[in-house]
């Protein structure tokens, strides 16, 4: 039996990043567009990863502590720490994942990385590290 601990860990963040995405759409409409395209991005990966892992444990919440996303500045900033955490978990899942296995997580770690700067952040040498 496979160990999907880490996937599931990045399973628990893609789902929050579906629920959040919409809201941050809803209460900055500047950044409406961006964050359609951060959902879409994450219901893609989350779908992926449902198909992926061997017993799915984890179910998504009916909400998420979240910062009042009206300032566009609070948004992108709670939009980028949420990349950056999804990175974490996907670096956590490169490194359990057996090398035939890494794919998913990598293109994860990437697409989270690229969102991060899409949403303002500076880049960084090692996403996904601490």
């Amino acid at each position: 039996m496979r160990d999907d601990s880490a996937l599931l860990a990045w399973l628990e963040l893609e789902r929050e990043a579906v629920w959040v995405y919409p809201l941050i759409g809803a209460r900055a409409p500047q950044l409406a567009a961006a964050a359609r395209t951060s959902w879409n991005a994450h219901r893609e990966v989350r779908d992926r990863l449902v198909t992926a892992v061997a017993t799915d444990t984890t179910r998504a919440r009916a909400s998420y502590a979240v910062p009042d996303l009206t300032d566009p500045d609070t948004a992108r900033t709670f939009a980028q720490r949420l990349e950056r955490r999804i990175q974490a978990a996907c670096a956590a899942a490169v490194a359990a994942a057996d090398p035939t296995q890494r794919a998913l997580p990598l293109h994860g770690l990437r697409t989270a990385a690229l969102a991060e700067l899409t949403w303002g952040a500076p880049p960084t040498a090692f996403p996904g590290l601490a």
